[in-house]
């Protein structure tokens, strides 16, 4: 699995979708009577992305940057770190409670009142801290867990504050851009889904 973080590119445009995705099989009876399960716990997050314009100059070099990023992936067969511009960090977000023999909690962040598994801690700036009852505690982090160095008391609050990445795959394995100007071209639609690896 790749550790790659999807390039920045000046040209991204403000406009863009997100989508969110459940996967529930329905059954109708013939009386009407509808039954219902869910195959997911975690959504599938789906980043439509458009780009204005990108460089294609020998001292910018957006679109070989892209372009590279992409056939290094193999289209749409190797995920990777994708960083939200609008959902990215947590502060003093609770993760679970302490219990005798506990030390691994899995890092969610928290949207409008419900919880979501983080993709990967993001490392690249401030560090992330682990709270118990609120103050800083010794611990160390995976990929999208929190180990902390000796057990909390039973029922104290366990929390991080950090940024984090979705972890994604290309949505397709084509790229398409198209130019417009010589050594500028565009992209619209470039899609990225969430890799969900639990339930």
């Amino acid at each position: 699995m790749s550790t790659a973080v999807f390039p920045k590119f000046a040209g991204l445009s403000a406009e863009r979708t997100v989508s969110t995705a459940f996967s529930t099989r329905v059954q109708r009876a013939v009386s009407g009577r509808r039954a219902a399960m869910g195959e997911r716990i975690y959504p599938v997050w789906t980043f439509s992305l458009r780009y204005n314009f990108l460089r294609a100059s020998p001292s910018v070099a957006d679109v070989q940057a892209l372009r590279a990023f992409f056939r290094a992936r193999r289209g749409a067969l190797d995920p990777f770190y994708f960083r939200d511009e609008t959902n990215n960090a947590v502060v003093a977000q609770t993760v679970g409670l302490g219990e005798l023999g506990r030390v691994t909690f899995p890092l969610v962040y928290n949207e409008g009142g419900t919880i979501d598994r983080v993709g990967a801690v993001d490392i690249t700036g401030a560090a992330p801290v682990a709270l118990v009852n609120g103050t800083p505690v010794s611990a160390t982090f995976g990929r999208d867990t929190l180990t902390l160095a000796s057990a909390a008391a039973p029922g104290a609050t366990v929390a991080w504050t950090g940024a984090y990445f979705y972890h994604v795959a290309f949505a397709d394995d084509k790229l398409d851009l198209k130019r417009f100007l010589h050594q500028l071209f565009s992209a619209d639609g470039l899609s990225l889904e969430t890799v969900n690896q639990y339930s």
